[in-house]
């Protein structure tokens, strides 16, 4: 049985594109990791920053008030904020998420190069290779 011709087509145009996307989010994270590595991080400061950057109802409660709170945070809140922004018909508005995701994937790899080279690398090829 003969496939159509269309469909040959429309798989090399979405492979095409998907290959496009792949090399823009790896350039992002390549560039994003070596400007980290270069501007070389106090990671104390930075892992006491992150600590400090919690949200004042969740940084106050323990116990499974805590858990409590990033179940409604990360379970309704942020949910409802996404829901709503995806009714704002911008282009590429989408293209944001994949660059800041990939950013900050890129700031860990740097941190974690900084921190210690070999264990660094260890984590990039780890990472780089699960399927």
């Amino acid at each position: 049985m003969r496939m159509p011709a269309l469909i040959n087509t429309v798989d090399h145009v979405v492979l095409k594109r998907a290959i496009n996307f792949f090399i823009f989010a790896a350039v992002i994270t390549i560039f994003s990791a070596t400007i980290t590595y270069i501007m070389n991080p106090d990671i104390k400061r930075v892992m006491e920053g992150l600590g400090d950057s919690s949200l004042g109802k969740i940084k106050e409660s323990t116990g499974i008030d805590k858990v409590w709170s990033y179940v409604v945070h990360n379970g309704f809140a942020v949910p409802l904020q996404m829901f709503i922004l995806a009714f704002i018909p911008i282009p590429f508005l989408y293209c944001i998420n994949i660059v800041t995701t990939n950013a900050l994937l890129g700031v860990v790899f740097g941190i974690a190069l900084q921190a210690d080279s070999e264990k660094g690398f260890e984590l990039i090829i780890s990472s780089s290779f699960c399927f």
